[in-house]
């Protein structure tokens, strides 16, 4: 399958916000939810963890993480969030899905904190979305 477009120019383009926000208005506490997204035949979602994370100018601070469902709990609480003050984000670094031992892959995951999602290709091609939701 040939991409025409990157995964970010693609989130960029349909989460384009029309005010500029100021960062400050963006940070807080929020849930987030893991979802593996289904490429095969019978299609559909794995339901992954529920995380409680709080936003702040430091990047994302994880208060509460799931240990019981995937992606790797340990190297969520690693990932890097850099945001800019049209919400959009990026989530970045090592992740493993199934707590498989030492099967972890450079991941970014692009989204927009207005649009309450992120989504992005771990690297045996299982699409990867996130959902922050303000507490």
């Amino acid at each position: 399958m040939k991409m025409e477009v990157s995964l970010e120019d693609f989130l960029n383009n349909v989460s384009k916000v029309d005010k500029k926000t100021f960062k400050g208005e963006l940070y807080g506490s929020y849930r987030l939810d893991w979802f593996i997204i289904g490429t095969g035949p019978s299609g559909g979602y794995d339901k992954g963890a529920t995380d409680y994370v709080t936003i702040n100018g430091d990047g994302m601070i994880f208060d509460k993480v799931d240990r019981s469902r995937f992606p790797t709990p340990d190297l969520r609480k690693k990932l890097g969030f850099t945001m800019i003050g049209d919400g959009n984000f990026t989530l970045k670094g090592p992740l493993g899905t199934f707590n498989l031992e030492g099967r972890s892959y450079p991941t970014t995951i692009f989204g927009n904190i207005h649009q309450k999602l992120g989504l992005g290709i771990w690297q045996e091609g299982d699409p990867i979305l996130v959902r922050l939701t303000k507490q």
